[in-house]
C-alpha cells in the first residue's frame, strides 16, 4: 500500500505538469481568442442569453429549436440638426 502512495506522489505533480505543457493559452489557441469578425468564424452559430447545457439537453432528445437572428444594429449616424 506504501508502494502505490509513492508512485501516486510522484505520478500527480507529473501528469499536471504535462497537463499544463499542454493547455495552451496563448494567443495561438483559437478556442480562448476567437475574433468574430473574420472570415473563418462567419459561420460559427452565436447563441445569446440562453444556457448551453439546456439546449444540448433538448438537441439529445430529439426536440427542434427555432434559432433566430439578431436584427442588425441601429445605425448611429445622427446629425446635428436633428439634436437643435
Amino acid at each position: 500500500m506504501s508502494d502505490a502512495l509513492g508512485i501516486n506522489q510522484y505520478l500527480i505533480p507529473t501528469l499536471e505538469g504535462f497537463r499544463n505543457k499542454l493547455l495552451d493559452l496563448t494567443t495561438r489557441n483559437n478556442l480562448l481568442n476567437l475574433s468574430l469578425s473574420s472570415k473563418r468564424t462567419s459561420r460559427l452559430l452565436r447563441f445569446i442569453d440562453c444556457d448551453p447545457q439546456v439546449i444540448l439537453a433538448e438537441l439529445c432528445d430529439g426536440a427542434t429549436i427555432q434559432i433566430l437572428a439578431l436584427p442588425d444594429p441601429p445605425n448611429d449616424n445622427t446629425n446635428d440638426e436633428e439634436s437643435d
